[in-house]
């Protein structure tokens, strides 16, 4: 998948008689681009990110991924295009690598975690940890920032 995502007039709600949650969204997203879905608690922006690995169906409209409707797509070909990083971030008392290899659901070579590391711009930080890769990093990740958490998890 070349990443881009084009929801297109979105309604969801929870339960039939439910208020809609989303209500006549559209929303381009380029490949590369960053956007930040801000907004009160309970409005939506965590149902619209569940929205688009299929956790749930829309009620109206459609997501597009590179063109193509998300239902036309395999889900599990879907959701191994999508990178989802929680508020709350959940890393081992283990190496950085271990837990970048962590989700990878194979034996991760070490080139392969290290191109991990990369495409999530945690390298440059990595090699500055007294063991880079090999430095193990706390319970919870607890000796890392919040941001180099996140680089992590997003790896």
């Amino acid at each position: 998948a070349r990443g881009a995502v084009h929801f297109h007039q979105l309604s969801h709600r929870y339960r039939d008689e439910g208020a809609q949650v989303i209500e006549n969204l559209s929303l381009d997203v380029q490949p590369g681009e960053t956007i930040a879905l801000v907004g009160p608690s309970g409005s939506g922006k965590t149902t619209l990110m569940a929205l688009l690995p299929r956790f749930y169906e829309p009620v109206s409209g459609e997501i597009l991924l590179d063109g193509t409707p998300v239902q036309e797509l395999r889900l599990a070909d879907l959701r191994a295009n999508i990178a989802y990083v929680s508020q709350d971030i959940v890393l081992f008392n283990d190496t950085v690598a271990a837990n970048i290899a962590y989700g990878a659901g194979f034996q991760a070579s070490e080139a392969q975690i290290i191109q991990a590391a990369e495409h999530a711009h945690a390298m440059e930080f990595i090699c500055e940890l007294p063991q880079g890769l090999h430095t193990l990093i706390g319970e919870n990740g607890a000796r890392l920032s919040g941001g180099q958490r996140q680089r992590i998890a997003i790896a």
